[in-house]
């Protein structure tokens, strides 16, 4: 017997806020891990256009729409473009559903870093402080970056 994924319905889990099915839980910094090219980053985008578009496009409820900045690592700026066009077109997704609650930026600055470590002594990096004036110019609510603080 091996472990199943149970969907989850209710609207507090431990004190969280589910905002999308069992996916994202508000407060909860969660990774997706798995090798090279075999979709983290396509399914993270969905996720996106999920929450910012109200819809249950993975199909887990969303408990509430919510504005989204998604940051990638990887791709350029154009490459995350494409890709989240892409997605837009296959669930029939426009520019105006979106308006105002989907923001898409791709970093390539080395010089933004989540973390700093010297001597033994970890601090927040630049990258905290610049997620958080991206979120409160956008009024996404910060409650990702919190837990790295």
């Amino acid at each position: 017997m091996g472990l199943r994924r149970r969907p989850c319905r209710c609207e507090r889990a431990a004190g969280a806020l589910l905002v999308a099915g069992d996916l994202v839980v508000r407060s909860i910094c969660a990774s997706l891990l798995g090798d090279g090219a075999v979709g983290k980053t396509a399914v993270r985008i969905v996720c996106a256009l999920s929450l910012a578009t109200g819809r249950a496009l993975l199909g887990e409820y969303v408990f509430e729409r919510a504005r989204v900045l998604f940051v990638c690592f990887e791709d350029g700026e154009t490459e995350l473009k494409r890709r989240v066009c892409a997605a837009m077109l296959h669930y029939g997704i426009t520019d105006e559903d979106i308006a105002g609650y989907l923001f898409v930026s791709a970093l390539g600055r080395a010089d933004l870093k989540l973390a700093i470590g010297k001597n033994g002594d970890t601090k927040p990096g630049p990258l905290i402080d610049a997620l958080d004036a991206a979120m409160t110019r956008r009024h996404i609510k910060p409650d990702l970056s919190r837990p790295l603080h």
